[in-house]
């Protein structure tokens, strides 16, 4: 007979189970079942272990690490733990057992661990157990009271106590009657004056405040008035701090004796705490002065889904200082999820040995097939199967991985808010939806799997209402099947898992009832349950992804879908993935080829603007030219080498994928999302999510496309050996670059750059070593499109040449286009025109002429011709002309490379008449006007727009230009060093004769000095320049020999003046005056005398003689008789003779004749001097001959 499933375990699986332990239900029945069920799991016993043994051993060594912190994610088993824990330490008695008795050997396994636990069991009398929930403990509004947790703590001991917890002032006044001894006769007296007991009718003691006063009045001996006050000091909002706290409860365990404990026992700390930094440092504080106070006596145990430690590595809680809490909850207690799967199969699923049998036998038959059953799709996390036959007996009906997927799905589930407060509570664990799952499939037979679905039986009397109701109305709905709605179930479970993916695989594997079913069959059913459900809108799709939809969530869907899409939006985002994301080119080069841009399209439609002359167009099955579709239309629309055609396989799921992503952007895009409802505003951020997510499906979907997609160019289909999308589009723009740009090996010389295009204007670079010229069939070709536009009278200009020679059959680039016309223009081929200006080959010139080539708007302003033929006979004048230059090269027999030859010498001779210009203006030299004439006629040559000009030019001018030669070799002899520097020495020697000129009485000396004033003024001095030298050397001889001798006369008759001076002076300097400041012009005369360079500047100097010599005597004169009127010592008491004044007598004046003649004549002339002197001296003066 075959085993039904609820007949393989070993305790009935129907059977009540508490499946969330409750903090605070403690009735006889569900505590029984707790202690004897509960399964100590390998991970448990390592826990119990350290436990015990740290608290046993705090009895003889008090510690103050008096914190235990449990953590564990949602379902763990943490409450149950603690719960557990407070049964031990209390060893509470059940049905005539207590509690350490339920934790014998069989259980625990561990002789150590059971001495431990009955250790604590035997202190259990001395220990207050106060084991609560702290959210059902604290008030609503608590969490925003920094001082939250030890009220807490105060309110639960209160309550313990028996005071009244709700309200900290009366359970105060409360413990301060007890304190004194009167608290019973308080509660006496209340039941004697109001008929009820104290406990009973306290929480409304306001309300009873004569029966309140009667009572206290009675027990405290004073009269009512007194009761009054007393009770009207009681305060609700009563509290005392953290230190108070921890002193009284340690004044209250001295009281109960030395081996009393109490421990507070709190349920889910971490969730009341969450991010509150506040509640934190009460925590940290309450576990501080607690351990300080009341070490190994006072305990605080908690339970959180987090660690301590992650807890205070929050964001929130950054930036404040909790390692003292850590290190008072040293001993930390964390639960995986091994341990809640280890309970589920020891405690739901253990099995009878039939049973063990039956399965083992079954997995011996049905491995392999179970292996190939269960499975994910790429990119699930971890999600075990069955491992062996061990694994397949203590996990059966069930599947490993739904024990970490269960747990995944409970934790989203509460964490997103889907679930009403039980759940959000804890009040659903995962051994209460294992069993209900179970109990689902209890009466089928042995084979039969617990499909996920199963396990949303566990959960759905908690969820809110829209998500029920979703699930409710999918099981009206006519159009859907039971199947349907089974897997609606599981997409509500994984919807917030993100360990799973709802893949059609993974939601396979999820949906297996039996280990013989088909999964190929189940695999097909599920799609089609899919597409009906898609259809009704209650789930979505992403890709290879669905997902559970709620009631906004299918609004939003639906709207979504009323969204208008055009074509050629959908066209254009195709454009923006491949154009700027799959293949960014936008010209394509081949070997060494220039890169030649490209025109981009996609079914039709260009992306950018139109460049170069071939497209590269991309055709989806959506195009609306079908005939395209087929390889011979596809080759005939390729063959005039305009376009590379890419077509891409017919089936294009990538287009609905646009399509979705396009109608939900926009309709995102349209929302106002701060006008809307929070939840409403999370599910656009997630369909913003997922559409970012679909977007970067699209672009790999869009390269498996391509990837199979069929190349065309140039009439072919194009063999590509590649699976990468961007070489698959390259194959083709090189096949159609190598079929039709036939002409490009015509340049066989390739430009690169500036340096390259100026050597093309040198004519002995385009030859290589045979004298050929290595792109002659370019130059041919290029040289015979402007002979046939010349004859049809068209201007070609440079954009023009680049605009035919870039393109097919050519394809050149733009350097090799501008290199080959270059050398044309070198070799006289053609001619060139700027602004419809002829222009000749300047080399100062070449690098602006290139660089304005290459640019576009520049490209227009030149305009390049044929050029006109040369006559043979200029060319020999030239050749011959050339031979009487001396600084020519050898005279080239070919024209262009005589005419560049021509051209540099040229060039070189304006430079050094310009600089001979420069020169002769600036020293006032000779041939001014022939340099200036030569510079025209060398610019006239110069700027003679072709060959053929140039060498007329030359013909007519052949005799002028020889007479150019002659003047230019003496203008040249002239400005050498020799001559110019004895012109230079003689002009400097005129300049030092200068006035002197006139003091030269010898012949022959003027006749030298008249010579080389006249060579110097000659036009052309070039032949007397030699007769110079040495020339005027005698003549400034004998001039400096003249100026001495005047030197040495001026010197004595300056030295003669100065005589009466010198006794001036000394006299002057008696009376203690310096005389230097007096005399200071007679020795500067006599410097200047020292210094004089000619003859006219000394004799100038002489006249001074006299004027200065008398201008010194009268001022030493006035200095002497201004120091004699002060006195010795500048008083002025002392009478002093004042100095003779000086008076000039001009010796001329006495003379009465122009002309003595006689003996008397020279008598009447000293007679009248005499009379004269004597008159003066008669006067007290003193007399000056002049």
């Amino acid at each position: 007979m075959t085993l039904l499933i609820e007949e393989l375990f070993t305790r009935n699986i129907n059977r009540n189970i508490n499946g969330v332990i409750k903090v605070g239900q403690k009735d006889q029945e569900n505590v029984h079942q707790e202690l004897d069920e509960y399964v100590i799991t390998s991970e448990l016993s390592g826990y119990f272990h350290k436990f015990f043994d740290f608290y046993a051993g705090s009895f003889s060594q008090p510690t103050d690490k008096i914190g235990i912190w449990i953590s564990g994610f949602f379902g763990s088993g943490k409450s149950h733990f603690l719960k557990i824990l407070s049964y031990l330490l209390e060893n509470k008695e059940v049905d005539g057992k207590k509690a350490a008795d339920f934790f014998d050997l069989d259980k625990v396994k561990d002789p150590i661990l059971k001495a431990n636990i009955d250790k604590v069991a035997g202190a259990s009398g001395h220990t207050d157990v106060l084991l609560f929930n702290i959210d059902s403990k604290s008030s609503a509004s608590s969490k925003t009271d920094k001082e939250a947790i030890v009220k807490v703590l105060q309110k639960v001991l209160d309550d313990h106590l028996g005071y009244f917890g709700a309200n900290p002032g009366l359970a105060q006044f409360e413990r301060q009657l007890d304190l004194d001894g009167k608290y019973g006769a308080f509660k006496a007296h209340y039941q004697q004056v109001a008929s009820k007991s104290w406990e009973d009718d306290r929480h409304a003691f306001k309300l009873r405040p004569a029966q309140f006063r009667k009572a206290l009045s009675l027990t405290l001996q004073i009269s009512e008035e007194e009761a009054r006050q007393a009770i009207d000091s009681i305060s609700p909002t009563y509290f005392i701090s953290i230190d108070t706290f921890a002193r009284e409860l340690k004044a209250y365990l001295d009281r109960k004796g030395k081996n009393s404990r109490i421990i507070f026992m709190i349920d889910e700390v971490g969730q009341y705490i969450g991010d509150n930094t506040d509640l934190m440092l009460n925590l940290q504080t309450v576990a501080e002065d607690l351990g300080i106070h009341c070490p190994g006596r006072a305990w605080v145990m908690v339970t959180s889904q987090e660690a301590i430690d992650s807890i205070t590595k929050q964001s929130a809680m950054a930036g404040r200082d909790f390692s003292k809490i850590q290190g008072r909850f040293r001993h930390r207690v964390n639960l995986s999820s091994s341990n809640s799967d280890e309970v589920i199969k020891l405690r739901l699923l253990g099995k009878t040995p039939e049973a063990e049998a039956a399965l083992k036998a079954l997995y011996a038959d049905k491995s392999a097939i179970l292996k190939n059953q269960i499975w994910f799709s790429e990119g699930t996390a971890d999600m075990p199967t069955y491992t062996g036959e061990t694994a397949f007996v203590s996990a059966y009906p069930f599947v490993p991985y739904q024990f970490k997927l269960l747990q995944h799905s409970f934790t989203q589930i509460r964490t997103m808010g889907s679930s009403g407060k039980h759940l959000a509570s804890g009040e659903r664990s995962m051994l209460d939806a294992f069993q209900a799952a179970a109990q689902q499939v209890g009466n089928q037979p042995l084979g039969v799997l617990a499909p996920f679905h199963t396990f949303y039986a566990a959960v759905e009397g908690f969820l809110d209402h829209n998500i029920k109701q979703v699930i409710e109305g999918a099981k009206q709905n006519s159009k859907l099947k039971s199947l349907d709605v089974d897997l609606l179930k599981t997409l509500f479970l994984i919807k917030y898992v993100k360990e799973i993916k709802g893949t059609v695989e993974n939601l396979t594997t999820l949906s297996l009832s039996h280990i013989d079913q088909v999964r190929l069959d189940l695999k097909k059913q599920v799609e089609a349950a899919l597409l009906r459900l898609e259809k009704e809108t209650l789930i979505s799709r992403n890709g290879e992804e669905y997902s559970f939809l709620t009631n906004e969530e299918q609004d939003v869907g639906r709207e979504i879908k009323q969204v208008d899409v055009t074509s050629g939006e959908i066209t254009q985002e195709l454009q923006s993935i491949l154009w700027d994301s799959i293949f960014t080119q936008k010209q394509i080069k081949v070997d060494n080829r220039p890169g030649y841009p490209f025109t981009r399209k996609v079914d039709g439609l260009n992306h950018g603007q139109v460049a170069g002359d071939f497209s590269l167009h991309v055709i989806t099955p959506e195009y609306l030219q079908t005939h395209l579709q087929t390889d011979a239309a596809a080759m005939l629309h390729t063959g005039n080498g305009s376009e590379v055609l890419v077509r891409l396989p017919e089936q294009a799921e990538y287009i609905e994928e646009i399509r979705e992503w396009l109608k939900t952007n926009k309709y995102i895009k349209q929302k106002n999302t701060s006008a809307l409802s929070p939840s409403m505003q999370t599910i656009i951020n997630q369909r913003a999510e997922a559409n970012n997510r679909r977007k970067a499906r699209i672009e790999t979907q869009f390269k498996n496309a391509l990837q199979e997609a069929a190349v065309f160019a140039s009439g072919n289909k194009v063999a590509v050996g590649s699976s990468d999308p961007r070489e698959i589009l390259m194959a083709g723009l090189r096949s159609l670059i190598e079929n039709t740009y036939t002409k490009y090996g015509y340049v066989q010389s390739h430009y690169q750059n500036d340096s390259q295009l100026q050597g093309a204007l040198n004519p002995q670079t385009q030859q290589d070593l045979q004298g050929e010229v290595a792109n002659e069939q370019a130059r041919k070709d290029l040289l015979n499109f402007l002979n046939q536009e010349h004859n049809k009278g068209v201007k070609t200009t440079v954009k023009t040449v680049l605009e035919r020679f870039k393109v097919r059959p050519y394809g050149w680039s733009e350097l090799d286009v501008l290199g080959v016309m270059l050398e044309l223009w070198c070799d006289n081929k053609i001619e060139m025109l700027h602004q419809m200006q002829p222009m000749q080959m300047l080399p100062a010139q070449n690098k602006q002429l290139i660089t304005n080539l290459q640019l576009s708007k520049k490209q227009d302003e030149y305009v390049v011709r044929p050029s006109e033929v040369t006559n043979p006979s200029h060319i020999k004048v030239a050749r011959e002309l050339a031979k009487e230059i001396s600084d020519f090269p050898n005279p080239s027999i070919d024209a262009s490379i005589l005419r560049t030859q021509f051209l540099t010498v040229l060039g070189n001779l304006q430079k050094s008449l310009e600089t001979f210009k420069t020169t002769a203006t600036a020293g006032n030299y000779p041939f001014q006007e022939d340099i200036v004439r030569l510079l025209e006629r060398v610019h006239e040559l110069l700027s003679t727009p072709n060959q053929a000009q140039f060498y007329a030019t030359i013909a007519g001018m052949e005799e002028a230009l020889l007479d150019d030669l002659d003047v230019l070799h003496k203008i040249q002899t002239f400005f050498k060093p020799a001559q110019q520097g004895l012109f230079d020495a003689t002009r400097k020697h005129l300049s030092e004769i200068g006035t002197d000129e006139q003091y030269i009485q010898d012949e022959a000396l003027k006749n030298r000095v008249q010579t080389a004033k006249k060579v110097l003024s000659l036009k052309d001095p070039t032949g007397e320049i030699p007769k110079l030298s040495g020339l005027l050397s005698p003549v400034l001889s004998h001039l400096k020999e003249v100026l001495e001798e005047e030197r040495k006369a001026a010197l004595t008759a300056c030295d003669n003046e100065s005589r009466g001076a010198i006794n001036l002076m000394d006299e002057l300097a008696s009376h203690r005056v310096d005389p230097s400041p007096y005399t200071r012009p007679m020795l500067d005369l006599r410097d200047r005398i020292e210094k004089a360079q000619s003859i006219t500047a000394l004799r100038a100097q002489l006249s001074e003689i006299k004027p200065i010599s008398y201008k010194v005597t009268d001022a030493l004169t006035e200095q002497i008789n201004l120091a004699m009127s002060k006195g010795p010592d500048g008083g002025g008491d002392t009478v002093v003779v004042a100095a003779k004044p000086i008076k000039t007598l001009k010796a001329n004046t006495y003379i009465k004749k122009a002309i003595i003649e006689t003996p008397e004549d020279v008598e009447d002339y000293l007679e009248g001097l005499r009379k004269a002197m004597l008159k003066e001296l008669a006067a007290l003066n003193r007399v000056r001959i002049e």
